[in-house]
């Protein structure tokens, strides 16, 4: 796979790991409505539930864009040999010109950014509210008009891989409500499912152990796909 277009599915898959987390919450509120108190269990309440399906996708979107912003630096540094890091307006702005991009892509990914900026800044000025999908879809048209080959070599391509995982992974943990550090949304989905539609009438004490065997295979999930926050 060309790598502006290996890219282009690292943003597509940010999205499909929202749909995860969405349906996990689903899976959350249907165990809460057969078990109010299970929440209360874990040292937590109902309005942390509500956080989570609240900022699911705002949290999903700062991650989106971190992907898109790394793309981005990389293709600066590799395409166009430059060791400065300027910032990511002026970045959309180079390459729009240096592809003779049309100004509606160009002005989309700036909706993005800034709709962006809102979430992590808390701007005074709110621009239009723009859905995980749209952002998706803006920022994936935009990189589609960038050199289909960002990277020279195979090692720099590692190097940049590194470098968007841990970028994705760090504006995540600005949401906590609903990604902690290190778990995918695979994980969280799974988290939920086993934990939240157990049984009831199953014993303590096998369900415990059960417990703790799901906990150790999703420490190994989540090992495999998380890169630690340096």
């Amino acid at each position: 796979m060309r790598r502006r277009d290996q890219w282009i599915e690292w943003m597509r898959a940010v999205e499909r790991e929202s749909d995860a987390a969405a349906y996990a919450i689903e899976l959350l509120n249907e165990r809460l409505q057969s078990d109010p108190s299970s929440l209360a269990a874990r040292g937590l309440e109902h309005r942390d539930a509500d956080h989570v399906k609240a900022s699911r996708e705002a949290t999903y979107l700062v991650r989106l864009f971190a992907v898109f912003e790394s793309g981005l630096r990389e293709a600066w540094a590799e395409v166009e040999k430059r060791t400065t890091e300027p910032k990511v307006a002026d970045l959309c702005d180079a390459f729009a010109a240096r592809t003779k991009m049309p100004n509606d892509r160009l002005a989309d990914a700036h909706r993005v950014r800034q709709y962006r900026n809102r979430i992590v800044h808390q701007a005074a000025v709110a621009p239009e509210p723009i859905s995980l999908a749209r952002a998706r879809r803006f920022l994936c048209r935009y990189f589609s008009f960038l050199p289909p080959d960002l990277v020279s070599d195979v090692a720099s391509g590692r190097r940049a891989d590194a470098g968007a995982s841990s970028l994705a992974l760090r504006a995540s943990v600005g949401f906590g409500s609903l990604m902690r550090p290190g778990i995918t949304s695979l994980a969280l989905a799974g988290i939920f499912f086993w934990q939240f539609s157990q049984p009831s009438g199953r014993p303590r004490g096998q369900t415990c152990r059960d417990s703790a065997r799901h906990r150790h295979e999703l420490r190994q999930i989540d090992d495999a796909f998380s890169i630690p926050l340096t």
